[in-house]
């Protein structure tokens, strides 16, 4: 009687290249699926808060941080947002591609004139470590 191997065998196995090339191929499909390295860079749940000192009303036109690493601002959407005088704003927010690392704020704002709201005045904070749950505390005089 013949011994005859019925065991299918995939054509890609039969090349010795074949086998290490299947396997990269996996791990590149698993590190697909997880998280992301800019995603795993980012300074989660940071509290920010802005104090108008001004003696007047404020409006928020615009509010960035810098990215360190790549030497850029980075834009964080709100509101024109109106700080009555000694009022608070604050939020809690996700600042993408800066965890660990220094950062600082930079707030875009108005004064109210007599009639309308002048032009806008930037502030730039000081440089503070991005972490989990970090505090941004910023008064603008």
């Amino acid at each position: 009687m013949n011994n005859i191997n019925t065991q299918a065998v995939h054509p890609a196995t039969r090349n010795p290249i074949a086998k290490p090339v299947l396997a990269i191929a996996a791990v590149m499909l698993l590190t697909a699926l997880t998280p992301n390295q800019a995603f795993a860079k980012n300074c989660r749940k940071v509290y920010l808060q802005v104090t108008n000192a001004t003696g007047g009303p404020i409006k928020i036109k615009d509010l960035d941080y810098y990215d360190t690493e790549s030497e850029k601002w980075r834009s964080i959407r709100v509101k024109n947002e109106v700080i009555g005088s000694n009022a608070v704003w604050q939020e809690t927010r996700t600042l993408a591609h800066v965890n660990n690392q220094n950062v600082k704020l930079k707030i875009k704002y108005s004064t109210k004139g007599k009639h309308f709201w002048k032009a806008h005045k930037p502030y730039v904070s000081g440089s503070q470590m991005c972490s989990k749950r970090a505090a941004y505390r910023v008064t603008i005089n």
